[in-house]
């Protein structure tokens, strides 16, 4: 079998690691390498640390029947993914997403405040 790389995004939404994709799944792809997901961190739910922005965007959803029902610590991740088989390799915090992806750029666009991107792979 050959080596599989998931990516699986807007896993925000969901409450758990486990529900974030379908892990038990992930056999039917044959050796699974690693995945890529993004995430909100808990600090998107505190009144007062959350922004502007993503607030709007948390009302939206939440509008529209898919609420986001929680966010991960970014602290705990990787004793919450080994579980699960995978070690965080990287996990980029907005600041890190800005200027990895966002700094020459000057059409206004940025890295969204909570937002995180993982990258793990299979221990």
């Amino acid at each position: 079998m050959g080596i599989s790389f998931i990516s699986c995004w807007a896993v925000h939404n969901e409450v758990t690691l486990g529900r974030v994709y379908p892990w038990e799944d992930v056999s039917c792809h044959g050796r699974v390498s690693g995945v890529v997901f993004d995430y909100l961190d808990a600090g998107a739910f505190v009144p007062g640390q959350v922004s502007p922005r993503v607030q709007r965007w948390l009302d939206n959803v939440g509008r529209v029947g898919e609420p986001v029902c929680g966010g991960l610590d970014p602290d705990s991740l990787a004793a919450e993914l080994a579980p699960l088989g995978l070690a965080v390799q990287e996990d980029l915090a907005p600041a890190g997403i800005e200027e990895r992806y966002f700094r020459d750029r000057t059409d206004g666009y940025q890295a969204t405040g909570h937002v995180h991107f993982v990258r793990a792979v299979t221990i």
